[in-house]
């Protein structure tokens, strides 16, 4: 028995090692698929991606990792010449010793000790046309290579730290809690994580399961209709979220701003300009005069159960009182020793139920 130190100049027979010696080691700290830069988005980047070309399809720039060894692709072209259904493949090969690149017809693909496939595209040629099904984000087959010490480590530290992290890609809100995505976001997305979605609001869910083309989740985003954007966490606890409860949708009213929480609350809050004639006499001397305030349309479900003690910016009023007997609106009443129209700031932050 003995023991092989790697990677040294080696000093005797017994410690000499081979290409596959290294192999072995590499392979440790990257996993097969196609590498990513730090800047490169999970969705939308070039990096070995199969494009049509006339007579066939190009493998664009990249480099891909297969088995410990590394294949550096510059505007590699395949040329296909009968119709039909193709995998476009990186084949790493030990008996030729290298990585190379050709179209197949095969149903699976060949994965041993001596030949590994990794797909990165499925090619329907018919006549000039190519229609090509992008599979390098598809882990089953090819997937993004996982740079333990690099890249990788350093995305899933700023995901966990920033919490949001924007997916690329067509999104239409197809009901009340699913939504239909072009591109397949399995890879990176899973039952539990949290996506965030604007159309102009911003509202937010947990996702309950994801298919190749749908995403289903526990409570409604937004209205029907094209998403422009839309987000997901891996953070147990995203901006935006509350441990035990979370927002799921956001935005403003004009002086207002409020949210939606899943547990059924909501709240808003505004700084707010307020006009009141205070020329009502008041028992046992001064005057008084009211304000409504209407609330964020269509917020509360039913009369705020909290509004906060009143603030007013206004040196002559000195008592105020609120309340509410309407969904819509807030009262705030204002008493002065003088007579005259108020036309204070006031701060305001009332708290009730949505749903």
């Amino acid at each position: 028995m003995a023991i092989k130190s790697l990677i040294f100049d080696y000093q005797t027979a017994e410690d000499e090692y081979t290409a596959s010696d290294f192999r072995e080691v590499y392979k440790h700290f990257v996993s097969n698929g196609v590498l990513l830069e730090k800047e490169d988005s999970l969705l939308d980047n070039t990096k070995c991606k199969v494009v049509a070309i006339e007579g066939g399809v190009r493998i664009s720039n990249g480099t891909a990792q297969i088995n410990g060894s590394q294949a550096i692709i510059t505007d590699e072209d395949i040329l296909i010449e009968t119709d039909g259904t193709y995998k476009i493949i990186l084949e790493w090969n030990v008996v030729l010793n290298k990585i190379y690149a050709r179209a197949i017809t095969d149903a699976t693909l060949t994965r041993t000790d001596t030949v590994y496939q990794i797909q990165l595209s499925q090619v329907v040629k018919s006549g000039t046309t190519y229609t090509i099904t992008d599979k390098r984000n598809d882990e089953s087959v090819c997937g993004y290579a996982n740079r333990m010490l690099d890249n990788q480590a350093d995305n899933l530290k700023a995901q966990i730290e920033s919490g949001w992290n924007l997916i690329t890609g067509t999104f239409t809100y197809s009901n009340t809690t699913t939504i239909t995505t072009s591109a397949d976001c399995t890879s990176f997305l899973s039952a539990g994580m949290k996506l965030k979605c604007t159309n102009g609001t911003v509202k937010m869910s947990a996702i309950k399961s994801v298919t190749a083309t749908t995403i289903a989740l526990e409570s409604a985003v937004l209205a029907s209709g094209t998403i422009t954007d839309v987000y997901f966490s891996i953070a147990q606890v995203p901006f935006g979220y509350f441990k035990g409860d979370f927002i799921v949708e956001s935005g403003t009213d004009g002086v207002w701003t409020w949210g939606k929480y899943a547990s059924g609350m909501c709240d808003c809050w505004a700084k707010k300009a307020i006009t009141a004639n205070i020329n009502t006499a008041a028992v046992g001397g001064g005057f008084f005069g009211n304000a409504d305030i209407a609330l964020p349309a269509n917020l509360f479900a039913a009369v705020p159960e909290y509004i906060a003690p009143p603030f007013l910016q206004d040196e002559k009023v000195f008592r105020q009182r609120y309340w509410s007997s309407s969904k819509d609106t807030i009262t705030y009443s204002l008493i002065s020793q003088s007579s005259y129209t108020s036309t204070g700031i006031a701060f305001l932050y009332v708290k009730g139920r949505w749903k």
